[in-house]
């Protein structure tokens, strides 16, 4: 087995600094490497790629790796043959073999002897990075290659220098999700980093599957934080010897030199020694509590608000967690983005690479629910002005029971208006029935097309008993294919502007629409049918809808409900699924594919007659764990696409359609460069247990059709992606 060698294709060179090139290895992130070679021997030629010459941040990652190759001088590290002058290149000896990922796939997983071997030359390997200071970062079978003499450790591109104050990183989360370790989603940076994802990546050698469960990168980075890995196909021995390396806290996992002398021992022929005997003890009684990290189960802070005379029951978005991460940021036009960005990023500009990491954990603890974690993560930041850092702080005290000073916080984020902090501060000040206060709140969200404060809005002026307004934000909010807006209208015409007809209307739409609150909107809407002396033939299907979701909020029952008042109910009709205004048509029940129905999604506009089609600066976007990134921009002061929306399909479904989806328009802190954020875990909500893998594009709409489309590369998902 060889590593694959593609041609050399149109604009490569032929020829550079006296290497002759002979083929294509691969393409990375920001390089490309070439197989070459120069007087009989053969080299990887890594040569940064010409877009990226003038990105700093890309350049340091590219001198940092080629600083930290040259330090190591290992049989197990591929070593530096040479290193051009102005650091455009690197040879590096050429490894003739496929990767730890490809041999296992095609070969099998390693018996136990060959695995010992492995197993004690990666650790001795790592262990010599560690004693010149040098932490890896990226252990993975993709970055290990089986040669004829042994495995050797490749792919130094995001590796970490002690003793060098600045982070590779600039505060993004970047590994391979499966064999990343609990430290890659924090702000800390050490050495146990690079134990636990080489004891991940011996799992995959032993065994042929991931050490960590999900098929989304939100549910690897669940497993990976709080779960057990998965030893299934160990042998006992392996397991033991594995699992200190496991430990969920860093300063819990055993070292790589105690790991190594017991694989020898293990391997040997002789009878085991009291070393491995003590340390195998020792394990059993530790690594049940080690090997887990336990997740608090807090109650979210209960949003709904009922009146007891005139009810507008409303589950806000904050109730299911997606607010604190920005995902209803509906932004009409690229104004409109660039004024938001400049009034909701704070002081970031003046964070170090240290305090922006900070922020990354920040948002990663938050959005994993760990948030005693987050509130030690957010406060520097916060305290520097970063307006995520002081809603994810605001977000995490308030989810803590500290209200008061989580107030504090969110306040500060909603005065750089920041639409969730604005609709936050809006649902609070109506839970204290200052209607005032929450009037100015929510007419600041929705001013800036933030759903929650467009529905708070409506709440607000329903609380004031200015009726024709609340019916008029109300609407707005379902014409932006919010089903709260629709719900909201049924309790209106039902409660306070009494009008039977409205009402039903209004709470049928909300109950047909299949949403997270079908449950709750079949069981008001059966109610309302039998007070309104209808059928049981007309409400108990609605009952039976309700009983089937278990919806079930203080007094009311779905399925006490059913059983009650449709005992003698034999023909169970079931209620049609319709869709508010902006969702997508389902996709086929075949493809078994979740339909995308988000009530923040929205349907794509249609194209113009001659819709112009460009390319945006040609490179795959990147999957930050927590977030997508589409880059618009590769240098400060590039003119940025006049785009006034962000489009997704998935990959495998190409005739779904693309989607309007909310994001953010920012500015890299340090190169100025710009790119779109879309959140991930919308993605992860959505889609839950299955495997996603978004498309995306962005487009520029005049009249109400497309008159400009941008499209990107496909995401490194795309190239494993199995519909």
């Amino acid at each position: 087995m060889k590593p694959p060698i593609q041609p050399l294709r149109d604009g490569d060179p032929k020829n550079f600094q006296g290497w002759v090139l002979k083929g294509l290895i691969g393409e990375g992130g920001q390089s490309t490497i070439y197989l070459a070679e120069k007087n009989g021997k053969q080299a990887a030629l890594k040569m940064i790629r010409k877009e990226f010459l003038h990105n700093e941040k890309s350049v340091e990652r590219f001198f940092t790796e080629i600083k930290n190759l040259e330090l190591l001088d290992h049989p197990s590290i591929a070593s530096v043959l040479e290193v051009e002058d102005s650091g455009k290149f690197v040879a590096i000896d050429f490894i003739d073999g496929p990767n730890l990922e490809d041999y296992v796939f095609e070969s099998g997983p390693f018996d136990f002897q060959k695995w010992c071997e492995i197993a004690q030359a990666l650790a001795n390997a790592i262990d010599f990075c560690h004693s010149k200071g040098i932490i890896h970062k990226d252990i993975s079978p993709r970055n290990i290659v089986i040669s004829s003499s042994g495995p050797v450790l490749i792919d130094f591109g995001i590796s970490y220098l002690e003793k060098d104050p600045r982070l590779t990183s600039d505060g993004e989360t970047i590994g391979t999700p499966p064999f990343m370790s609990p430290e890659h989603f924090g702000v800390s940076t050490s050495k146990a980093m690079d134990a636990f994802s080489l004891a991940g990546t011996l799992i995959f050698a032993a065994t042929g599957h991931d050490p960590f469960s999900g098929e989304t990168n939100s549910e690897r980075r669940e497993s990976i934080l709080f779960n057990q890995p998965n030893f299934s196909g160990l042998s006992e021995d392996q397991v033991m010897a594995l699992s200190p390396l496991l430990y969920k806290r860093a300063e819990d996992r055993g070292s790589l030199s105690n790991f190594s002398k017991i694989v020898q021992e293990l391997a040997s022929t002789e009878s085991r020694s009291d070393f491995a005997t003590k340390e195998f003890s020792k394990v059993r009684g530790e690594s049940p509590k080690k090997l887990v990290q336990e997740k608090k189960q807090l109650t979210v802070k209960n949003q709904t608000i009922k009146r007891s005379v005139a009810v507008a029951a409303v589950v806000t978005l904050l109730s299911i967690g997606l607010v604190a991460f920005g995902i209803y940021a509906i932004q009409s036009n690229l104004g409109e983005n660039k004024a938001q960005s400049s009034n909701t990023t704070g002081t970031s500009s003046d964070l170090t690479p240290d305090q922006i990491q900070k922020v990354s954990a920040c948002k990663n603890f938050a959005a994993a629910e760990r948030y005693d974690a987050a509130v030690i993560a957010c406060r520097e930041p916060a305290d520097l002005g970063d307006v995520w850092a002081q809603f994810s702080l605001g977000y995490s005290l308030d989810e803590l029971g500290n209200n008061k000073e989580a107030k504090f916080w969110v306040q500060k984020a909603a005065d750089q208006r920041m639409p969730e902090a604005l609709s936050w501060m809006a649902f609070d000040e109506l839970d204290r029935d200052n209607y005032a206060k929450a009037l100015v709140w929510a007419q600041q969200a929705a001013d800036l097309g933030d759903l929650p404060g467009i529905n708070a809005l409506g709440i607000t002026y329903g609380y004031l008993e200015e009726y024709d307004l609340a019916v008029k934000w109300y609407k707005k909010a379902w014409e932006l294919g919010d089903v709260l807006g629709a719900i909201n209208l049924g309790y209106h015409y039902r409660f306070d502007s009494i009008n039977t007809s409205e009402a039903t209307k209004w709470l049928k739409i909300a109950a047909e629409v299949d949403s997270i609150y079908a449950g709750e909107t079949a069981f008001d809407y059966a109610d309302f049918l039998r007070i309104e002396k209808k059928s049981s033939l007309v409400f108990c299907p609605w009952y039976k809808k309700s009983a089937d979701a278990k919806f079930k909020d203080d007094e009311n029952d779905g399925v006490v409900a059913f059983k009650k008042y449709c005992s003698n109910f034999v023909e169970v009709r079931k209620p049609a699924v319709v869709q508010s205004p902006n969702q997508v048509s389902p996709t086929p029940v075949s493809t078994k594919k979740p339909n995308p129905t988000s009530d923040s999604f929205k349907v794509s506009a249609p194209l113009a007659a001659n819709v112009r089609i460009d390319e945006i600066f040609g490179r795959p976007f990147e999957n930050g764990l927590n977030f997508w990134q589409i880059s618009l921009t590769n240098v400060k002061g590039a003119k940025v696409p006049e785009i006034t929306a962000v489009q997704f399909r998935m990959i495998g479904f190409a005739n779904a359609g693309w989607m309007d989806v909310p994001y953010k328009l920012k500015t890299d802190t340090t190169f100025g460069s710009v790119y779109a954020e879309v959140d991930d875990i919308l993605f992860a909500l959505i889609f839950k247990d299955q495997k996603y893998c978004p498309e995306f594009r962005l487009v520029r709409e005049e009249g109400g059709e497309i008159v400009h489309i941008w499209n990107k590369g496909q995401p490194d998902c795309a190239t494993d992606y199995n519909p």
